[in-house]
């Protein structure tokens, strides 16, 4: 009967691999999203004198601060990439507070 003997890995070796394998897997993330947007319709801000954007299957209406003057037109259908931030300001109406969509490019 052969009995295998397998040396451990030392602390270094384990550090490596993991960190290699975190390298990876933030690489194909990045990958993954390059390059796909999401489809929006612009909307006026509930008379807040601003756009909003409306994501497609998405019932609710996100601020927009950052859409471009050419693209704001009230029903306008866009392709875009974005982030969402929070703002943690808080008022009597719907003009501020709430998710804020920040617009990245239009493609």
């Amino acid at each position: 009967m052969l009995l295998s003997y397998h040396k451990p890995l030392s602390m270094r070796h384990f550090l490596l691999i993991l960190i290699c394998s975190v390298l990876m897997a933030g690489s194909l993330q990045c990958r993954k999203n390059r390059g796909s947007c999401k489809t929006i319709t612009v909307h006026q801000y509930y008379n807040c004198g601003t756009f909003g954007v409306q994501f497609d299957g998405d019932p609710f209406l996100y601020q927009c601060y950052s859409l471009p003057v050419q693209y704001q037109v009230e029903g306008a259908r866009l392709c875009i990439l974005y982030t969402v931030t929070d703002d943690p300001r808080a008022c009597p109406t719907f003009c501020c507070g709430g998710k804020i969509v920040t617009i990245l490019s239009v493609n």
